[in-house]
Parts: C-alpha cells; sequence; structure tokens
C-alpha cells in the first residue's frame, strides 16, 4: 500500500515540477541502514579475538596433564613432558647416583648408589606442580620466558650398607693412614729450632659418614673430604704454640751462656756444648729445663774442675843430687815450717755462683772461688843455689856455693830405730869449736850417759840439739853403718870435711834434710 501511494504521489508529482522528483529520490536514499566503519572494525576485532580466544584456551587445554614450555624442575626441562615422564627422568638420574670422595694426597674414590641401596621415592611435589600450574602462561613460555621449580627428591637408602661401603674404602685401612705429629724441638748445632706439625691422614670416621650422609641427602654428587679439617685427627701441638715458642727460646738462652774459668795452668768454659747435656727430658721426648737436674749438674762440673785444678800440700819438692825429686815435710824445732799450701776450690760456693750465672744467662771469664790459693817453693824457704844436702837414705853430705859443689862426704846419721836423725829443711843457728856433747840424764838426774868432745860444731836444730860435727872415734862413714850403730840423731862427719864446712859455711845457709 505505502509503495503505492509513493508511486502515485510521485506521478501527479511529475506534473508539478521536476524539482519535486529530485526530492523524492533523496528521501529515498535516506531511509537505507548505514554502519560506520570503526564499528564495523570493532565487530571484526571482536570476532576474530573470541577465534583467537577459543584456540588459546584449547592449547591451554592441552598443557592439563603437561607442564608448558619454560618449566624447569630441579634442573630438567620440563616443558610438554607429563608429572610421569618428569619424575621418570628423576628416578634415572637417582638411580644413577655416584658420589666422588676426595681425600688427601690427591686421592679418590667413587661410590655408586646401588651400592648403599640407594633409590627413589617420589614425593608427588611433581604432580603438584603440573596440577598447580597457570595453563593460561603457556605462551609466556612459548616466548622465553622460564619457570624454575625445585620439589624433594625424596630418596631412601641402606644405612648398614653405606657404612659398610665406606668401611671397606682404602683410605679407612689402618695400613693407610698416618698419624698427625706434633710440632716439636730438634737440636740442631747445639741449639733448638721448632720442626712443624703433621697433618697425617688418619680419618675421624663419624664426621667423615656423616658428609657423606649430608651430600646423599642434598644429591650433591662430590664431597672434598681433605677440605674438611675435622674430618682428621689434628695434631694437639702446632709449631705457632705459644709454650713451644716461649720454651725453644728458654732454652736457647740458657744454651747461650758462656763461662769461662781462668785456672793456673789455663782456661776451662762452660758453654753449649756441655749445658746441652744439663737439659732434661720427659717420656713423650720433650726439652724442658728442671732446676733440681741443673743444680746436681753444676756440682758435678765444679767438683770435676776442682778433681782438676786442686793441689793442697805439705811438702815441698827438691832436687836431690842422688835420689831424684824428693818431698821434703815440715821440720821440728827451730826448723822452717812447712805449712799447707797449693789451691783449693771452695766447691760450695763456687757451685753457688755458677748456678746463677748460668740461670741469669751471665756471660763472663773469672777464676774459681778458692778456700786455699797459696804456693810455696825451696825458694821461698831462702833455698836457693847455697846449702848442705843431707841424703840419709844415701847417707851422703853434699855442699853447694852458688850451684858449685864444693864438698861431699860420707855420713853416719841417727839410728833409725832408736834416734832417728829429723827430716825436714832447717838453716845454720851457730858455729863453734870444741864443744862438749853432753847425753840425756841418768836416773840420777845428775849424770848423762855420755860426755863427746867434739872439734867443730855446726847446730842447725838447737831445740832438739841437733847438728853436724867431727867424730873421731869413729874410722868409716857411709853405708848401713848407721841401722845398727848410728848417732843419737846428730850428723857425723870425718874431721876433715867437718873443717871445710866449718870454714866456708856461713850462718843461715839451708840445710836440707831427707831421705
Amino acid at each position: 500500500m505505502d509503495i503505492a501511494l509513493r508511486d502515485r504521489a510521485g506521478s501527479s508529482g511529475r506534473k508539478r515540477s521536476r524539482s519535486s522528483g529530485r526530492n523524492r529520490r533523496t528521501a529515498v536514499k535516506r531511509g537505507r541502514v548505514s554502519v560506520p566503519l570503526h564499528i564495523k572494525l570493532l565487530i571484526i576485532f571482536i570476532l576474530i579475538s573470541a577465534s583467537l580466544g577459543t584456540a588459546y584456551l584449547v592449547v591451554a587445554g592441552t598443557y592439563k596433564d603437561r607442564f608448558i614450555e619454560g618449566t624447569i624442575i630441579n634442573g630438567i626441562d620440563a616443558g610438554g613432558m607429563t608429572a610421569a615422564e618428569v619424575e621418570s627422568e628423576i628416578r634415572e638420574r637417582v638411580e644413577n647416583f655416584t658420589l666422588s670422595l676426595t681425600f688427601r694426597g690427591g686421592r679418590q674414590e667413587t661410590i655408586a648408589g646401588d651400592e648403599f641401596g640407594y633409590a627413589y621415592a617420589p614425593s608427588g611435589g611433581v604432580q603438584d606442580l603440573v596440577d598447580n600450574q597457570d595453563r593460561l602462561g603457556w605462551l609466556s613460555g612459548k616466548m622465553g620466558e622460564v619457570h624454575t621449580f625445585t620439589v624433594s627428591e625424596a630418596t631412601t637408602y641402606s644405612p648398614e650398607m653405606l657404612d659398610a661401603r665406606i668401611s671397606s674404602l682404602p683410605e679407612l685401612q689402618i695400613g693407610s693412614q698416618t698419624a698427625p705429629t706434633n710440632a716439636y724441638l730438634q737440636v740442631e748445632n747445639n741449639s733448638f729450632a721448632i720442626v712443624g706439625e703433621t697433618q697425617g691422614s688418619m680419618i675421624r670416621y663419624d664426621v667423615v659418614l656423616g658428609l657423606i650422609e649430608e651430600a646423599i641427602a642434598g644429591g650433591v654428587q662430590s664431597v672434598d673430604i681433605s677440605a674438611n679439617v675435622n674430618a682428621y685427627e689434628q695434631p694437639s701441638v702446632y709449631a705457632d704454640d705459644p709454650d713451644l715458642i716461649a720454651m725453644r727460646d728458654e732454652l736457647n738462652a740458657f744454651l747461650q751462656t758462656s763461662i769461662t774459668h781462668t785456672l793456673k795452668n789455663g782456661k776451662k768454659t762452660l758453654d753449649a756444648s756441655t749445658l746441652i747435656n744439663w737439659i732434661s727430658r720427659d717420656e713423650n721426648g720433650g726439652y724442658y729445663l728442671d732446676d733440681a737436674v741443673i743444680r746436681n749438674n753444676v756440682n758435678a762440673y765444679v767438683a770435676q774442675l776442682a778433681a782438676e785444678v786442686d793441689g793442697v800440700k805439705n811438702t815441698v819438692s827438691f832436687q836431690s843430687t842422688l835420689s831424684g825429686i824428693v818431698e821434703i815435710g815440715s821440720a821440728q824445732g827451730n826448723g822452717a815450717q812447712i805449712g799447707t799450701y797449693g789451691v783449693l776450690i771452695d766447691q760450695a760456693a763456687e757451685a753457688e755462683q755458677l748456678y746463677n750465672e748460668i740461670v741469669s744467662h751471665t756471660g763472663t771469664e773469672r777464676p774459681p772461688i778458692y778456700s786455699l790459693d797459696t804456693s810455696f817453693s825451696i825458694a821461698d824457704l831462702g833455698v836457693g843455689n847455697t846449702y848442705v844436702e843431707l841424703d840419709l837414705s844415701k847417707q851422703h853430705l853434699f855442699y853447694y856455693d852458688n850451684g858449685q859443689l864444693v864438698c861431699e862426704s860420707e855420713i853416719v846419721t841417727g839410728s833409725e830405730n832408736s834416734t832417728p836423725t829429723p827430716r825436714g829443711i832447717y838453716f845454720l843457728q851457730n858455729k863453734e869449736t870444741y864443744v862438749t856433747m853432753l847425753g840425756p840424764l841418768l836416773q840420777d838426774g845428775v849424770t848423762r850417759s855420755y860426755y863427746t868432745l867434739v872439734k867443730y860444731w855446726l847446730p842447725y836444730d838447737i831445740d832438739n840439739g841437733i847438728g853436724m860435727h867431727d867424730a873421731a872415734w869413729r874410722t868409716t862413714f857411709g853405708g848401713d853403718i848407721y841401722l845398727e850403730n848410728g848417732s843419737h840423731g846428730c850428723v857425723n862427719l870425718p874431721e876433715a870435711v867437718a873443717s871445710v864446712l866449718f870454714e866456708q859455711m856461713s850462718v843461715g845457709t839451708p840445710v836440707v834434710v831427707f831421705g
């Protein structure tokens, strides 16, 4: 109806004017539906997006039981793999487990997992990951994004088998292990030096077992046992030990002491060559200083020094004409007295001073401490080159003046069994002529046992009435006469000899009697 009406209207309109027809055509064009371009583009985009979204979801659905790309589990590239496939690869890796052990000296051992019953025990962690992964994020994985996960690789093994395997390692056998050694002191050229400790290779089994168990639990396939000092028995004394260093320094200071004794016949030095033997050692071979030992050695050293030095005499040596060197002791009466003389070390005082010098590390040169330090000789008694020599054993007299023999003679001296002639060094006291020799008083206290006149009287021991004189009643002298028919102690001379002595000897001339 509307169309017909529009047609008729158009027919009548054509008769009215041409312009009305153009208007009608314009009105018809405005009645069509016209969609803007941007709307069209939006619709197209929505349709494409819906298609792509559907496709994206479809792809995401394929990762329901598989891991999206870029998923790393325990170092395994799990992209596209199922949980079972990942578990299988973990199992294979675990069951191919080997543990490499490094010991001191660069020695290495390898333990395979099957040697101690090592096996994989899934914990369900891999399945949890695939169930809870963001499947919609599969595209990020495709574009290279990486997601790393670590799941517990639960394992089991036989502790008994592990213990047995470790125990069988060559490095753990007694014969293959060396014990550590402590740092110690060693003598080198009379001086002490520290010898450093050694680590050795003696294993602490419980520590090594713990390190291995820890490695197995963490899936670590190598353990450097040598890098863990606690895995080995350790020295108890190291080269930097303060006590060891202090002892070395103390001993070396002790050995640096040098004490020289100046003796009558030279020098004697106490130094490291002797002191080294005074250092004590304990049951373990360690060195130390023991005060009691040092004192004992000091006493012994001083005693030895005294044995070499001490010389105490109460006689003097005299070079006789016929009897060689003879020792002449103290004379009696008014003769010259020969006392004790020589050298004698005061051992107690010397030992105390020496000990103090040693412990204070004092270096010195000195004479020993003497309790007696005197010299004595024939010269000290005035016996020079002029003297009378009476050799009783040879029954002979010699008279020297300034070293020249003036006269000599056989003599007769006192009877050895009754009235022996005293020995000693005397000096001529007087010279007289025509002197009556008086014997001892008899029981009446008035009468003498003999009265004998001598022409020459040369007394040298007035207190005992002993001297030299002529003996006109004798026709022979010397030999053994004195043994059975000796004098009363005086020296009987031929008159000619007595005359020479009387004329040439001076009062004070030494008379040396011995034999």
